[in-house]
Order: C-alpha cells, then sequence, then structure tokens
C-alpha cells in the first residue's frame, strides 16, 4: 500500500492476516508477476455493486514458506515484495492511453493493455447465455484435467489447448473451402441443354 496500490477491502483486513488482494486494473500486474515466477490467484468482479471502482486484482496467501532465505539475507517475501512493487512501477511509467478508452475490466482494455484476460472469462461466468456455458464446458475440460492427470497435456497432445482453438478454426474454415470449391466445380458441370 506505501508504493502507491490499494489492497482490497483493506477495512476488512484482520490485522495480521497473511492473505491480501491488491486491485490491479485490467490484471497487468498479475500477469507480471506470474512472468517473474509467482503464483497470484486472479481477482474479479470485486464489487460489482460499485462499478466505478477497480474490479479486477490479484490475491496472494503467504505461508510460513515465504519468509524462507533464498538469497542470504533475502527471504522469498522480499522478492515477491520488491517485483510486486517493480511491476507496478513499470505499469505506471507505460500507461495504455487506447486501453483507457474502454472500462478497465472489459476485454479490449485487459488485451490492449496486456493483462491477464482470465479475469474477464471467470467474470463472464456470472452471466448467464451462450458465453457463460461454453466457457462452462471449456473450464471444466481444462480443470478436470488438471485435477485428474495433474497437467492438462499428455504424451499425445503436449499443447491440448492451442490444438483445441487450432481445430476449433481450420475446421469451419476448412468446411467453407470445400463448400466453396463444390459449388465452383457445380458451376463448371453444368448440364448442357439441347435445344427442342
Amino acid at each position: 500500500a506505501a508504493a502507491g496500490m490499494t489492497l482490497v477491502h483493506a477495512h476488512n483486513r484482520a490485522a495480521g492476516s497473511t492473505a491480501f488482494g491488491v486491485e490491479d486494473p485490467s490484471a497487468r500486474i498479475g500477469r507480471m508477476l506470474k512472468k517473474k515466477g509467482h503464483a497470484p490467484a486472479p481477482l474479479f468482479r470485486i464489487s460489482p455493486s460499485h462499478p466505478e471502482r477497480c474490479q479486477t486484482g490479484f490475491l496472494m496467501s503467504l505461508t510460513p514458506h515465504a519468509l524462507r532465505e533464498v538469497a542470504p539475507g533475502v527471504t522469498a517475501l522480499d522478492v515477491f515484495v520488491s517485483d510486486c512493487i517493480e511491476s507496478f512501477q513499470v505499469i505506471q511509467r507505460k500507461p495504455s492511453p487506447l486501453a483507457n478508452m474502454f472500462k478497465e475490466d472489459s476485454l479490449p482494455a485487459i488485451l490492449i493493455s496486456g493483462g491477464n484476460e482470465d479475469t474477464w472469462l471467470f467474470a463472464m461466468l456470472y452471466r448467464p447465455g451462450f458465453l457463460r456455458d461454453i466457457l462452462s464446458v471449456v473450464f471444466r475440460r481444462i480443470y478436470s484435467a488438471i485435477m485428474d492427470s495433474g497437467s492438462a497435456c499428455s504424451d499425445r497432445y503436449r499443447t491440448p489447448l492451442q490444438t483445441f482453438i487450432t481445430r476449433s478454426v481450420l475446421a469451419p474454415a476448412l468446411i467453407l473451402l470445400i463448400a466453396s470449391l463444390r459449388k465452383r466445380f457445380n458451376k463448371s458441370r453444368r448440364p448442357f441443354l439441347l435445344p427442342q
């Protein structure tokens, strides 16, 4: 908080609590922390009844393991705090003017600013409809595979999500190509009609 970041619901946080959430517009800091090897959990729909507030962020839950020394005189917690402040400062120096044209938790703002799109996807699960149905199936498949297999990939499919997306894009494209070629072929084979 001293670095300028806002803790989520800080007024409700119990003293000495090892779990905390940080507001992260468009989920940019969380993505940067993941790239640095940390594992923040995404926060979404933080306060839907107050849409003017930041709706995305990340959650950290620390254990005594965070106090281990990773270098002489440097704990894992020190490394996390340093990386978090550094990520925040990078984002403050490089704002995305185009992303600011959209609501901070909208898909365009998240994609343009380079944030974590998972926050938008999970937030969509709260709205009934076709998108929720599709996302529910995708999330169930991915997380079931992770829970059952320990990993979402296997020897047969090293990158299952990429394979799924590629196939779901290529299959309709191939069908359209075949339909187009078939039309063209049928036009060239019109029966010759003899005058009567």
